[in-house]
């Protein structure tokens, strides 16, 4: 096996493991940040489905694709910062 696939599949063990033990210690891995169906509406943490996002610009939005829980479907979601949710820009 070349050299860098080990330190790939190292990587990403590492990270396997950091979003796993860091929620149960009460670290946030995407402080304010939130992820919202395109369709419906639903919104939910974007650390509880998984998402890392730390040091963002809280100006930006992104969009994903998402299996959302409320249409039952993969679907258009938009990351953004709760700061920007109610009055914000979009």
């Amino acid at each position: 096996m070349p050299p860098w696939l080990y330190i790939l599949l190292g990587v990403a063990l590492l990270l396997a493991v950091v979003r796993r033990i860091l929620p149960r210690i009460g670290l946030d891995l995407a402080p304010g940040w939130v992820i919202e169906c395109a369709k419906c509406g639903r919104r939910r943490p974007l650390a509880e489905v998984g998402g890392i996002r730390m040091g963002s610009a809280k100006s930006k939005t992104s969009w994903t694709a998402a299996r959302c829980r409320g249409c039952g479907r993969i679907r258009r979601a938009r990351v953004i910062h709760e700061s920007r949710l109610n009055g914000g820009r979009r």
